[in-house]
Parts: C-alpha cells; sequence; structure tokens
C-alpha cells in the first residue's frame, strides 16, 4: 500500500511537472538573449511623430531612421505595434556600424476616430538599450482643421505600368491669418514627388498642390503620404494620403 502511495505521488508530481512545463511555453513571453560584450549601439534619429489632422478610411505614412552608432552589427530582433492598426517594416533588420536604416510605419485609420497615439515596442541587440519604444499621434478629420485639402487624398487610382501620372490637391487656408506652409515628411521622390503651387497663402486663400507619379515605378499598390505645416504655428499640421495602385 505504500508502496502504491509513493507511485501515485510521482505520477501526480510528473503530470504537474509536465503541466507547469506546457504553460511556460505558451505564455507566449520570450527574453531578448543579447551578448553583454557587444557594441552594437542604437539611435532612433527620431522616437516621435505627430501626423496633424488626417482623414478618416485613409493610410498614412512615416519613416523612423534607426542608425547603429557602434562598433558591432545591430540585429533588429522584433517590431511590436501596439495596434492592428499599424504596421511597421524595416528595410533591413541587419544594421551595419555607422548605417541607418528605417522603420516605416503606415497608420491606417479605417476603425479610429478622434486623438490617437500609438506605440511600436522594438527589441535589439544593443546590450545596453534592447528594449526601446517609439510613438506618434494624429487626429482623425480634426474639426478645428484650418488648412483645408480638396480632395482630401491624393488618389491616383489605377495606373498603367510606365505610364505615370499627375493629381492635383486643392489646398485653402482657412485661418483669419497668413500661413506660411512648410511640407514635412515626404513620399519617396523616386515613386511621387509634391509640388506646391505657393508656400505663401493669405487668409482664405488656396493653391494646387501637384502630386507627380513616377513613370518608373514598378506594378503593386501605391501607399504614402506627405505632412504639411503652416511654418511657426504646430498646430496647423495635416497629412495628405498619397493612394493608387499600378497595373501591368
Amino acid at each position: 500500500m505504500k508502496q502504491f502511495s509513493v507511485l501515485l505521488l510521482i505520477i501526480l508530481f510528473s503530470i504537474s511537472f509536465s503541466s507547469a512545463q506546457e504553460e511556460q511555453v505558451d505564455d507566449g513571453k520570450k527574453e531578448i538573449v543579447v551578448n553583454p560584450a557587444s557594441k552594437a549601439r542604437i539611435k532612433f534619429l527620431e522616437d516621435y511623430f505627430d501626423f496633424g489632422s488626417i482623414p478618416l478610411n485613409s493610410v498614412v505614412v512615416h519613416d523612423f531612421p534607426i542608425k547603429n552608432e557602434g562598433t558591432d552589427t545591430l540585429v533588429i530582433t522584433a517590431v511590436k505595434p501596439t495596434c492592428g492598426c499599424t504596421t511597421a517594416p524595416l528595410e533591413s533588420d541587419k544594421i551595419a556600424p555607422g548605417e541607418v536604416t528605417n522603420l516605416h510605419v503606415q497608420l491606417n485609420t479605417k476603425k479610429l476616430h478622434g486623438l490617437v497615439r500609438k506605440f511600436i515596442n522594438i527589441e535589439c541587440s544593443d546590450p545596453i538599450s534592447p528594449y526601446l519604444r517609439i510613438s506618434f499621434k494624429a487626429v482623425i478629420n480634426d474639426p478645428k482643421q484650418v488648412m483645408i485639402p480638396v480632395p482630401n487624398i491624393a488618389d491616383f487610382g489605377n495606373v498603367l505600368k510606365g505610364e505615370g501620372k499627375t493629381v492635383a490637391v486643392e489646398l485653402q487656408n482657412g485661418a483669419s491669418d497668413d500661413l506660411s506652409l512648410t511640407m514635412l515628411s515626404l513620399p519617396d521622390e523616386n515613386v511621387v514627388t509634391v509640388k506646391p503651387g505657393k508656400t505663401a497663402l493669405k487668409a482664405g486663400e488656396a493653391t494646387e498642390i501637384m502630386f507627380d507619379l513616377s513613370d518608373k515605378v514598378g506594378a503593386g499598390p501605391i501607399i504614402s503620404s506627405v505632412s504639411i505645416e503652416a511654418e511657426g504655428k504646430p498646430g496647423t499640421r495635416i497629412s495628405i494620403p498619397i493612394s493608387g495602385t499600378v497595373v501591368e
């Protein structure tokens, strides 16, 4: 009887130990394995961005440059947006000493309303700063915006590969005073160039912003944006999404 009790205890202990192991595996938590002797050193050249006012049902884009200021190769081991509305592909997850890569952040406003603040957690092989966070914010259809784009999206629609295309967006100064426009966070000029008709707008005045799609862009979706602000007036910032599809 005593032997049976001992055997039963061993079986119960084994089941309990096995369950604990399964729970440990299934919790999804993984620590970064970092070489403490590594001389990779991460630096975000920018860790925060304000998109300003952006329209509903659109996608806006901003690149966050990441530099390796160390003497060993820097490895980005994980990029984790805290919201399903955000994607953040890397140009490269391995950064040589002195080199820079971009974190290409895209915010989809389909299910968002009002003021939003979003975060992206980054894990890397820098033993001093293995965990970092960047952030950005936007206001969806800000009722207080004073620069009014019409239409509010630069949409190329479907464009045949090799043809290129130009679309215009009228930007009106709805403020009671004059504004001097500053272009921020421009798209890749090899894809789309942005040319404002003029950058100084009197109260109530408008200008056309021309969006030129390069004829060298390959087939696929066009996802980009441009952010614009009145010089010296941060609360005026807006972002105009750029969309379309290049087809064969």
